[in-house]
């Protein structure tokens, strides 16, 4: 691209942005980031975008300074390198989100901060920060201060080991293990109000590390993440005509059907059960509202949700699903969520670019009551892709020539 065109691509980009914060929130007095309510409001606000040939880290900061939206990019994902990308009045998590996709990443939001990095990496992260939370919380409350929030900045240049020595100096706690950080050189970010557990782990993530808490609290000791990481928590049928006998052994059988391959048992009261803090959102959210698309748990056991299950198989869930000029890649995030059933889609991208086929193409259709297969089918034809399902794995490959749509 010329220096035009790039300048051009700019333009657009910059005033796609300026515009779409003209009726966004409201700035923080402060100048800063916004967090709390306004920082879930503001993700919530729409935004239409386009960049072509822009690279990451001038799309981020653009974000940031009209959004008031803290972003922390994973150190893993080249900020250097330019993203050909559209948007058109969508929400902002939602772009934030694609934008994440492009990379093969995913965009969660910590805090008062969204970070952008790799799947390894995510699927970890809020849980193990629940975990080192809950940790501490059991501590005496002289040991509590990690949990007191407040805004963290460093300057370009800054290092991952400066940085996790300051926060250890503001709270006081002692570090050992702090050698397993290697040297790498940062560029400037804030996390707004954002407490010592919070900034550790997001520091931390990025190099496959985590920490635990040593000498009551009074201190962490820097270890590697596991591969693997749950958190236990109970859940329990509401109080009243719900709560009749059999209906915790049917909210297992019910959690077990929707979630396979989690640990879950029936406990004193209730359902114990061993997931990400991602799924046990997921089970309350199951739990307080019974969320459209999804069967709504018989907690009594009733002899309809019984004959129900027996005939349903985790591949017949049914769905009713209408999308409307949206891109095929936020069909397959919505799918991918453990309450659409948690389905994993396995594609080449070096394949599908040949073929001429992008996650961002739009797609529209409307279905109701279908199982996956057919749903997958209406909305994959017009992408000129076609699918094969294993177990909960999707495989994605472009349709024959002689298939493919005009």
């Amino acid at each position: 691209m010329n220096g035009s065109a790039r300048a051009l691509a700019f333009t657009v980009m910059w005033a796609a942005l300026a515009q779409s914060v003209a009726t966004g929130a409201d700035p923080p007095e402060n100048g800063g980031f916004h967090s709390g309510k306004a920082f879930r409001q503001a993700l919530d606000r729409t935004i239409s975008a386009t960049w072509e040939q822009v690279d990451l880290r001038t799309i981020t900061r653009r974000i940031e300074e009209t959004r008031q939206i803290a972003l922390l990019v994973d150190r893993r994902l080249d900020p250097s390198r330019p993203v050909k990308f559209a948007a058109h009045d969508v929400r902002l998590g939602e772009l934030l989100e694609r934008l994440a996709s492009e990379r093969d990443a995913e965009a969660i939001v910590v805090g008062n901060t969204v970070y952008l990095g790799p799947k390894s990496a995510t699927e970890k992260l809020r849980t193990l920060i629940a975990l080192r939370t809950e940790e501490l919380a059991r501590i005496k409350p002289a040991r509590r201060s990690g949990l007191n929030p407040s805004d963290v900045r460093w300057d370009d240049l800054t290092t991952p080991g400066e940085l996790v020595s300051r926060l250890s100096q503001r709270d006081q706690v002692r570090i050992e293990g702090i050698d397993q950080v290697p040297h790498d050189l940062w560029a400037a970010a804030t996390l707004p109000s954002v407490n010592l557990v919070e900034a550790f782990s997001l520091i931390l993530i990025q190099f496959d590390l985590t920490f635990h808490w040593i000498d009551g609290g009074s201190g962490v000791e820097i270890e590697p993440a596991p591969e693997r990481v749950v958190i236990e928590r109970h859940h329990a049928v509401r109080k009243g005509t719900l709560a009749k006998k059999g209906a915790n052994a049917a909210l297992l059988d019910e959690v077990k059907e929707r979630y396979p391959g989690l640990s879950a048992s029936l406990a004193a009261e209730g359902i114990k059960v061993e997931g990400t803090i991602e799924q046990h959102e997921e089970i309350e959210r199951f739990l307080g509202r019974g969320e459209p698309g999804l069967k709504s748990p018989d907690r009594a056991g009733s002899k309809t949700a019984s004959k129900e299950k027996k005939a349903r198989k985790e591949s017949e869930i049914r769905y009713t699903l209408r999308m409307q000029d949206k891109p095929l890649g936020s069909l397959l995030k919505t799918l991918e969520r453990p309450e659409h059933g948690g389905w994993k889609f396995e594609f080449r991208n070096d394949e599908l670019t040949r073929a001429g086929i992008r996650l961002d193409q739009r797609i529209t259709f409307d279905v109701r009551e279908v199982a996956i297969a057919e749903l997958l089918k209406t909305a994959l034809d017009q992408a000129g892709l076609q699918f094969q399902i294993q177990d909960r794995v999707v495989r994605l490959s472009p349709k024959s020539t002689d298939e493919a749509p005009n």
